[in-house]
């Protein structure tokens, strides 16, 4: 005390604000805000090009650290593994699973990589946090490459010879996962 009596009173206001400059610890957590990888495309069975990322913020709009985050894909959607883990060392492996859990960062931000699941159509991913509404971010799956053709329908016909088959023949192209794959131009 006896050395804050000898500033003036300029230099007071000055040390006072210095000791308010804003930097107050965040509150508790408030609400989920979506910063990146909604609405991607991606193909089955592989990673979407951009991360799932979240903000957790408290009251006053401010980022909150150390809040544990829970990313979970829908049923069939793929799974999730955090960022850091699926960045690590050339060779490295990680867990890829169905729901993680991400501690936010100093800003506030937790985010993972999406690996879609098998079956092509809209996906699903549901971020959660204690206490807050939670977020859904979606992806469209598309088909993977060619890998097979399948009959479709008419097999299993018997017909005399040079006698019509009661059905048409169909094929079609499908992926690793069966998933219809369209070709333009094909002809069977």
């Amino acid at each position: 005390m006896l050395y804050l009596r000898r500033l003036s009173p300029v230099c007071l206001v000055c040390a006072v604000l210095a000791a308010c400059d804003g930097t107050d610890p965040a509150g508790p957590s408030a609400e989920l805000m979506r910063l990146a990888g909604h609405n991607q495309v991606g193909t089955v069975g592989q990673a979407l090009p951009n991360p799932i990322r979240v903000r957790v913020l408290d009251s006053d709009g401010r980022g909150v650290a150390g809040v544990e985050v829970e990313f979970a894909v829908a049923e069939d959607g793929g799974s999730v593994a955090p960022l850091t883990a699926a960045l690590g060392a050339a060779g490295s492996t990680y867990l890829l699973e169905p729901s993680v859990l991400v501690i936010t960062d100093g800003t506030g931000e937790a985010q993972v990589i999406w690996t879609l699941g098998p079956t092509a159509g809209l996906q699903a991913l549901v971020v959660t946090v204690e206490g807050i509404d939670p977020l859904e971010f979606s992806a469209a799956a598309q088909p993977g490459p060619p890998a097979a053709l399948e009959a479709a329908d008419g097999d299993g016909q018997l017909a005399l010879p040079g006698a019509e088959l009661a059905e048409a023949l169909l094929a079609q192209v499908v992926d690793e996962f069966g998933n219809s794959v369209p070709i333009a131009g094909l002809t069977i």
